[in-house]
């Protein structure tokens, strides 16, 4: 099984105990992989935003060692943690592994994982903590793996270990219907196909890495984006949504509608908006783009929201 964490999970004594108890609940199913990235937030001296402060005269080679420091020191006080909650855990490297990528520096792709070595740190443990965003090239420098990169390393691992579902814990509750603040009202999405996700987050914000994705809709990893603290989350996997409307964004201007994009969709909508004037409409491969008085925008999108997702 393998868990990745985002770095609040580690920031506080709450976020601490909900992963340790996670660890523990899926430890009674099997053997746990967990990848882990550098704690957040800014105010940390191990963040990768403290890291990246003041390393404008490095290289691009010198930056990749100095950024993949706060993956490594999160994974050790991880692993400290475990230990002494009385788990046999231990902190695997990527060079322990093997964890091979290409020679990009700062946006690495993995390429192969020395998999008997993994075989061999989980018969002697039952969690292993391995550090996300990182890996060696084939001159055994560290590489990363680019922003999010973390979200890749498990779902790398997933696809070199033939695992077939991965679970990110994040600051969110799941994927929002919508990254737009006015919104208020968002709530977290049940589940996404891969190409609705890819499609969605390209637009509201990357909640899980776009590579990493594309990996997992690639090999058909299925991938859990879980709370720590509640039990809402997304699953993105072969299932498609099945709401007419999904999701909503605001950009530039214009009102995005993820779900849909047949005529009977486009009808429906028309409808509902018949009694405002100068709509266009126009039909994207993954969402219906509204353009309307700029007045009206927020007031309308919002309508739409509980129209069609909360109701």
């Amino acid at each position: 099984m393998i868990l990745k964490f985002g770095g609040t999970c580690l920031n506080t004594k709450t976020n601490l105990n909900a992963t340790i108890k996670r660890i523990k609940k899926d430890l009674k199913k099997d053997k746990v992989i967990v990848v882990v990235s550098a704690i957040g937030r800014e105010e940390n001296t191990f963040s990768t935003l403290s890291l990246q402060k003041n390393i404008d005269n490095l290289s691009n080679k010198e930056k990749a060692s100095l950024l993949s420091i706060g993956e490594v020191y999160s994974s050790l006080k991880l692993v400290n943690i475990l230990k002494t909650k009385g788990i046999n855990a231990s902190y695997v490297s990527v060079y322990d592994i093997d964890l091979k990528c290409d020679d990009e520096y700062l946006n690495a792709n993995i390429i192969s994982v020395n998999k008997s070595r993994i075989e061999e740190y989980l018969e002697k443990n039952d969690v292993i903590v391995i550090p996300g965003f990182q890996a060696i090239n084939s001159r055994n420098e560290i590489c990363l793996l680019g922003k999010g990169g973390s979200d890749y390393t498990a779902i790398a691992l997933a696809s070199l270990l033939n695992e077939k579902e991965v679970y990110l814990f994040k600051d969110v509750e799941g994927i929002y219907t919508t990254s737009n603040n006015h919104l208020t009202s968002k709530i977290v999405i049940d589940k996404l196909s891969y190409l609705e996700a890819l499609s969605y987050l390209y637009y509201s914000g990357e909640i899980v890495q776009i590579k990493a994705l594309e990996l997992a809709q690639q090999k058909s990893i299925k991938v859990l984006v879980n709370s720590l603290l509640f039990e809402s989350k997304t699953t993105i996997s072969e299932e498609e949504n099945s709401w007419c409307i999904y999701a909503i964004l605001i950009i530039d201007k214009k009102i995005l509608l993820f779900g849909k994009t047949d005529i009977y969709t486009l009808t429906i909508i028309k409808d509902y908006l018949r009694t405002i004037k100068n709509i266009k409409y126009v039909i994207k491969p993954s969402y219906i783009e509204l353009s309307l008085d700029e007045d009206l925008i927020y007031e309308v999108a919002i309508d739409l929201h509980k129209h069609f997702i909360e109701n």
